[in-house]
């Protein structure tokens, strides 16, 4: 679990909230982080998600490897990163990938 690889880096006060599909990732709120379960391409879970969470700092994405997943997380979440904050988008090399439906025009690194 990265969770905890970031709680040491940003230290014991730093809020973490994790995001997955996956119910039993809840099991890692034992350790005090904040998790939600949800899909990261449906819009309808990032607006419940940003009336519990607000605005924050970072936002981390390592999830899906599908542009419409890595293309709704940067859009439904842009206007919600407090000023100097970051978004930071990984598996950008799946936009290159043929299992991914890549590479096309409307590929996630071409938008």
């Amino acid at each position: 679990m990265t969770y905890f690889m970031w709680k040491n880096y940003f230290g014991k006060k730093a809020r973490i909230i994790g995001i997955d599909n996956n119910p039993d990732s809840k099991c890692s709120e034992k350790f005090g982080f904040e998790i939600h379960i949800g899909n990261q391409a449906d819009p309808n879970f990032w607006s419940e998600f940003h009336k519990k969470v607000g605005k924050f700092d970072i936002l981390l994405d390592d999830g899906g490897h599908f542009d419409i997943q890595q293309a709704t997380t940067l859009f439904e979440n842009i206007d919600y990163i407090n000023d100097g904050g970051l978004i930071v988008i990984e598996d950008t090399h799946a936009s290159y990938l043929k299992k991914f439906g890549n590479p096309n025009k409307k590929s996630f690194m071409n938008l």
